[in-house]
């Protein structure tokens, strides 16, 4: 039980490294600036619908995968579905082990 104690405060104490955050915030702010000439071309040659549909598309993958990423990289913040939610009154209140 210590070990895995153990475990859970390195989850909780070593997460996505700041500068790494940095860089995915700055990247999905400039990835539209950076890709809009290419998604121009691919609106002229295969048609409009397809090129903003296209932009669309990366735009949202990367803004789900930057969300996903932030979700799961604290399991304790109380947001989200995966938390981890630890009751200590209740669990630690007499009888609440014994079997019913």
């Amino acid at each position: 039980m210590v070990t895995e104690f153990e475990n859970i405060i390195n989850i909780k104490n070593y997460r996505t490294p700041n500068s790494l955050r940095a860089y995915t915030k700055v990247f999905l702010n400039f990835f539209p600036i950076i890709f809009g000439p290419y998604f121009a071309f691919v609106a002229t040659k295969y048609g409009l619908v397809f090129g903003l549909t296209l932009a669309i598309i990366y735009g949202l993958v990367l803004t789900s995968l930057d969300n996903i990423q932030e979700d799961l990289e604290d399991p304790f913040d109380g947001i989200g579905s995966d938390d981890i939610a630890l009751n200590f009154p209740t669990m630690l209140e007499p009888g609440s082990l014994d079997n019913e």
